[in-house]
């Protein structure tokens, strides 16, 4: 039965906007095989004319306690991401939306929000994945920096000073590639712990690529890939604490530069590329930091 409804284009394309064909799409097949674990997508574009700017989003629902949870607070839930989702890119100037860090760092507090207020339940987890296409830059010319945004989406949290990149350098030890996962995880996870300010503003310059500090190379390497790591691996396990469940597997994502170019004088031209994988460690005692960054 599901896998004809798969087949009914005249029924997909309802089941966002009729009742019954919701029912048939995302109520009814819980009552079948793969009921623990969903998976869902969806697109949303800029409302301004011409060329717009797109999100692309997929998001993992797993129902933890089916025994608690309610139908309707299910459904209220896959309801509620897409929503979110969908209204993140509207009011946004056409300048902000080629201002992709801003954007980007926008919908990663939007995820990171919804994913607090789901995963605090013992009934549902979730996890969210998304991919951003920014506006053609115009005339040829790159988009905007994230110091020279045009939109009206603040930083979530001041620039990270430099007493708060002292303390952080100070984990950066002459051994700390040969130290396991474990014990540098924890050393990173006492110093998010100690000062969640100074965190928060250090998560924030990571996260629009806006450093206001002087750094050296090797020291933007280490913050920019051993602390990210392992931040994020920090937080699938505090994750897992609230949730009950097992720790999931971190994910790393990297977007390339963006080309642009014209054809022929006129039309400008863009090109954006990304990429994102997850990865699995089966023994954080064993595994040391530089053979994992390697």
């Amino acid at each position: 039965m599901f896998g004809r409804l798969s087949e009914d284009t005249a029924l997909q394309n309802l089941k966002d906007t009729d009742e019954d064909s919701e029912f048939l799409f995302y109520i009814l097949p819980l009552a079948g095989g793969d009921w623990k674990t969903r998976s869902y997508s969806g697109e949303a574009a800029s409302s301004h004319t011409g060329d717009k700017a797109r999100l692309e989003y997929a998001f993992t629902m797993t129902i933890l306690n089916p025994d608690a949870l309610l139908v309707r607070d299910y459904n209220d839930t896959r309801l509620g991401v897409m929503g979110v989702m969908q209204d993140t890119l509207r009011n946004k100037t056409k300048d902000g939306l080629r201002d992709e860090a801003a954007v980007r760092a926008d919908i990663q507090f939007q995820i990171d929000r919804l994913l607090r207020d789901i995963n605090q339940t013992a009934e549902l987890s979730a996890a969210i994945e998304s991919a951003y296409f920014p506006l053609p830059a115009v005339g040829g010319q790159q988009a905007l920096g994230a110091n020279e945004k045009d939109s009206q989406e603040p930083r979530r949290a001041g620039h990270g000073t430099k007493e708060d990149y002292q303390s952080l350098l100070a984990l950066k030890t002459s051994d700390y590639a040969g130290m396991s996962i474990a014990d540098f995880n924890a050393k990173l996870l006492a110093w998010a712990d100690g000062d969640f300010s100074r965190t928060e503003r250090v998560d924030a310059d990571m996260l629009c690529n806006d450093f206001q500090v002087s750094l050296s190379e090797e020291e933007l390497g280490f913050i920019r890939l051993t602390v990210f790591l392992s931040g994020t691996e920090n937080g699938e396990f505090v994750q897992s604490n609230y949730t009950g469940g097992p720790v999931a597997d971190p994910a790393y994502q990297k977007s390339l530069p963006q080309k642009t170019g014209t054809s022929n004088g006129k039309s400008p031209l863009w090109c954006d590329f990304g990429y994102r994988f997850s990865y699995h460690i089966a023994n954080q005692e064993t595994l040391t930091v530089g053979e994992r960054d390697c």
